[in-house]
């Protein structure tokens, strides 16, 4: 497995739509970037630091 980047020193955007006007939502797209964020931020997969909410 190749070295990760510095998690101090990383960060990461997370993008998704779940909820549409003219299609049906999604609501698994929501919560895969939970899981997502959950992963990045563990310290036993990455420890990426969460930044202040916006």
């Amino acid at each position: 497995m190749g070295l990760l980047s510095d998690p101090d020193r990383s960060e990461a955007v997370l993008i998704g739509v779940h909820d549409y006007t003219s299609l049906e939502s999604l609501p698994a797209v929501a919560q895969n970037l939970e899981g997502l964020r959950a992963a990045l931020t563990d310290p036993e997969v990455w420890g990426c630091r969460t930044p202040p909410a916006r």
